[in-house]
């Protein structure tokens, strides 16, 4: 499965920027209230959250087949999926390395589906048609984790939050949160065009009756029309849609978990427990304190830089114990981005730990992608990891060009102070 496919769809005609493309009615949306299981067992969804409840009605409604209203859709939906989920363990040892394969969850999303979704659809099995029957069956586990998981990528893949008419676009703006808990919709012909975070032209607005997919610039006639689905890293592509894209580079990511961070600043300072506590306080204090932190691909030419949270966590483990103090007091985040010789050295074992985690080189995987005869899966694994170690080079080169340029003028003050010993204040020269 892809967003982007062998098909394309093109402007028959030039079309200017915001004319409507298609409109797809509120009760022509594939959604839990739409769907008719909402009426057969109005209580069956319980405690299940949207995300659950949508997969559960897709299930449903794939079991109706003809019956359904949306069978017509459901028939161009894809089968096979090249989404991380149904990677094999050889396949996904090629990302070995990548903090990706921690995000695919897919024992945490089997023991979702056995106890939230097993016991329904047993209960139930009468009404979800042509999977009634093993539903029924001793094998009815085995059969819904496979059926759950194919729902689920295509919802992760095509659906779209919609508002509640309670919660203005604004509000849901200003709340990232909320966004998990709004209903969520199967949109059918919004999932026909490929999806290009840089090539976009057309995005789906929600109205008062309707989704509507307008354009979001001019698009000249034969041009292929491309969805919106974010600027996301080739990792998250892979993951969430089973494809990546060379426009995606731009975007790619290396996450540096914050455990390790604050393991290798503890250690490169030999804190003790009470001590590592205490410094945890400075960097909750300054409100630092993130899951990871995400070295970004630079352009061409331009410094490397670094998050500013990363830096200061470091900082607030590395500090000497009177200015530990001084800054605890103060509960007030430096003026000046603390970028010393000690956070340096941590950043450099950070990236080295980090670069040593992947079994293959840069110069190794710049071979491997010259063969003609590499299979998609694995050609892409080699893309994504070989992405992620070119940022780190460009982090390392930059962290290492950093610690010769602040050891050189430690070198000099050192060295101006032994030359200014026993000479006055006012006869020194800056």
């Amino acid at each position: 499965m892809a967003k982007q496919t062998s098909s394309r769809e093109v402007a028959l005609d030039n079309i200017e920027e915001n004319e409507e493309l298609f409109s797809v009615s509120h009760t022509d949306l594939l959604t839990v209230q739409n769907s008719t299981l909402s009426k057969r067992v109005p209580n069956i969804f319980g405690e299940l959250d949207e995300w659950m409840s949508l997969v559960l009605v897709m299930i449903y409604e794939v079991g109706q087949e003809k019956k359904s209203k949306w069978w017509p859709y459901l028939q161009i939906l894809p089968e096979e999926f090249d989404t991380l989920m149904f990677w094999s363990s050889p396949e996904l040892a090629e990302l070995q390395g990548s903090s990706v394969v921690d995000k695919i969850g897919k024992d945490v999303s089997n023991r979702s589906f056995v106890d939230s979704l097993l016991p329904l659809v047993k209960d139930h099995n009468t009404l979800f048609g042509k999977f009634a029957s093993v539903f029924n069956s001793v094998n009815a586990e085995e059969a819904l984790l496979e059926i759950a998981h194919k729902m689920a990528t295509l919802v992760m893949a095509y659906a779209f939050d919609v508002e509640k008419d309670d919660k203005s676009e604004e509000d849901c703006d200003d709340d990232s949160s909320a966004l998990d808990h709004l209903p969520k919709a199967m949109v059918p012909l919004a999932d026909m065009f490929n999806a290009d975070g840089e090539m976009m032209n057309a995005h789906l607005l929600q109205q008062e009756f309707s989704m509507t997919m307008v354009a979001s610039k001019a698009i000249k006639q034969g041009q292929e029309i491309f969805n919106d689905y974010g600027q996301r890293p080739r990792s998250d592509l892979l993951r969430r849609y089973g494809y990546i894209t060379d426009n995606a580079k731009k975007w790619d990511v290396v996450e540096l978990d914050s455990a390790t961070v604050i393991q290798l600043a503890s250690e490169h300072c030999n804190l003790n427990e009470s001590e590592k506590n205490e410094r945890l306080q400075l960097a909750e204090d300054w409100d630092v304190l993130e899951d990871g932190y995400d070295l970004c691909r630079q352009s061409y030419g331009e410094v490397f830089e670094f998050p500013a949270a990363l830096i200061l966590v470091i900082h607030a483990y590395t500090i000497n114990k009177d200015t530990f103090n001084a800054a605890l007091k103060a509960r007030e985040i430096p003026n000046e981005m603390p970028f010393n010789r000690d956070v340096a050295l941590v950043l450099m074992k950070i990236i080295v730990g980090r670069l040593e985690s992947y079994s293959t080189s840069i110069a190794e995987d710049v071979v491997l992608l010259c063969d003609s005869r590499l299979d998609g899966r694995r050609r892409m694994a080699i893309e994504v990891r070989l992405g992620e170690k070119e940022i780190l080079a460009a982090a390392q080169n930059y962290v290492g060009a950093r610690i010769v340029s602040l050891s050189r003028k430690d070198l000099a003050v050192s060295s101006n102070q032994e030359c200014t010993k026993g000479v006055t204040t006012k006869e020194r020269r800056w």
